[in-house]
């Protein structure tokens, strides 16, 4: 445990060095890449997410129709009203999931797409820290790339699993138990939170284990000692995702850098 928590520390005090790190060693441009990527994919979410909802809608309530009817009575004008206002709630239900999915899993899909750049910038952290040097190979990289992909994809889905699993625990408990699923809600939120913050510090260290030439076995088992500095990285990660567009912009570029620093450290000291 004392372990733990000086790994969890470790990844919250590289992520506010970071900072430092990333304006004095030239890195400042890496943050427009991630903003316009961002950018980009939230404005194609909101696109497809309204065109899903308009397509529910179609299905489900065909019949509605917003206005209201003329040459009818006042009855048939309220039932009516409260068709539409039904009809509007439901659509703005249709919204707020759409958005939350969004912002759950689009942080993955961030993560991929930022994959190559993110592989860049933590290779350049490296070289800084321990004076290596990487002759650039494109098969190499292309590899990096669909493995830096792959990684975000593999976590999104454990992440969801994980999740799900937790909350169908959960729910049985709040079903047969009520009081101790009442009294567990706050630690069940808790451990979501934590559980996907591990995934996203996962995300950001792997590029340390793959320069490494780790397998994807092997990553995991080399991050799983560090696992508190995973969770400190990606707690950071997660809440920065709060703030639409730029957040992911500092995210993804502070945490790549921190996750770097940190384990770099952690190598250092032996631990």
């Amino acid at each position: 445990m004392k372990a733990l928590l000086s790994d969890f520390w470790l990844g919250i005090r590289t992520w506010m060095q970071s900072w430092n790190f990333i304006f004095s060693n030239g890195l400042a441009h890496y943050f427009i890449y991630p903003f316009v990527i961002s950018l980009l994919t939230g404005m194609g979410a909101l696109v497809l997410i309204d065109h899903l909802t308009d397509t529910v809608m179609a299905l489900i309530a065909p019949h509605v129709q917003f206005g209201l009817t003329e040459g009818i009575g006042w009855w048939e004008q309220s039932k009516d009203f409260l068709a539409q206002l039904s009809s509007a709630g439901l659509k703005m239900m249709l919204w707020i999931v759409g958005i939350y999915l969004y912002w759950k899993f689009g942080k993955y899909l961030t993560l991929a797409a930022m994959s190559p750049v993110m592989a860049l910038l933590s290779e350049r952290t490296d070289k800084i820290l321990s004076g290596k040097d990487y002759p650039f190979d494109a098969l190499q990289f292309v590899k990096d790339i669909f493995r830096g992909i792959f990684m975000a994809l593999r976590n999104a889905l454990l992440e969801l699993c994980a999740i799900l699993a937790l909350w169908m625990a959960g729910c049985l408990l709040l079903w047969f138990v009520s009081p101790v699923g009442t009294m567990l809600a706050p630690l069940i939120m808790l451990a979501s939170f934590l559980i996907s913050a591990y995934f996203f510090g996962f995300s950001a260290m792997d590029y340390t284990a793959e320069r490494r030439r780790m397998g994807i076995g092997a990553s995991a088992r080399y991050i799983r000692k560090a696992k508190g500095i995973a969770v400190g990285n990606g707690m950071i990660f997660s809440l920065l995702f709060l703030i639409p567009w730029i957040g992911t912009s500092l995210a993804t570029v502070t945490c790549t850098v921190a996750a770097g620093l940190a384990m770099h450290r952690k190598e250092m000291s032996g631990k």
